[in-house]
């Protein structure tokens, strides 16, 4: 049910089930040419991203620049790898939640484009958040 119900294959997976004929999907949200600087920012996103753009993709593009500014660089300097070679070791701080409302700490460390460790704060998840 849901979102997840309204998909393209849609009429594939139901192989042709009568309660088909009762299926509404609706996309919310304001449209492109209704949001502040919209019709601009569609222009450099579809530059960028040819053949990309969806109805949410201006959101989705707002949450992972959010998400972007979420993430703290806490600490950088050179170190080797397992093959002796030097590379960029950095420490991210960041915060996440698993509830929508409460906000837990997370790091990670990465060596050149790895990571190496990963450490999230005690929280909850599960189907009994």
């Amino acid at each position: 049910g849901g979102d997840g119900i309204c998909v393209l294959e849609l009429a594939k997976v139901a192989a042709g089930a009568k309660t088909l004929e009762n299926v509404v999907c609706a996309d919310g949200g304001a449209s492109i040419a209704k949001m502040p600087g919209g019709i601009e920012w569609k222009k450099r996103y579809d530059a960028k991203f040819p053949g990309q753009f969806q109805v949410y993709s201006p959101y989705f593009y707002d949450g992972v620049m959010l998400l972007a500014d979420a993430v703290y660089l806490r600490g950088v300097w050179f170190k080797r790898d397992d093959n002796g070679r030097t590379r960029v070791w950095r420490r991210f701080l960041f915060e996440f939640t698993s509830t929508g409302e409460e906000r837990y700490l997370g790091r990670i460390i990465m060596l050149g484009p790895r990571i190496i460790h990963m450490e999230l704060d005690p929280h909850r998840f599960g189907p009994d958040l």
